[in-house]
């Protein structure tokens, strides 16, 4: 769409609610989907595991 990282969080937040993603989730998407990854999944050993 050619927008930044800012817009494109403002404009979620807007749809779902303040709050829904913050920047440094959107900077961590835009920066996955830059290098190709564009799956919406966590990656393995994005959470420590569950006991």
């Amino acid at each position: 769409k050619g927008i930044t990282v800012y817009e494109s969080c403002r404009e979620i937040n807007e749809v779902f609610g303040d709050g829904t993603i913050g920047q440094k989730t959107c900077y961590e998407w835009f920066n996955r989907f830059k290098s190709g990854d564009t799956s919406l999944g966590d990656k393995e050993g994005d959470y420590p595991p569950e006991d």
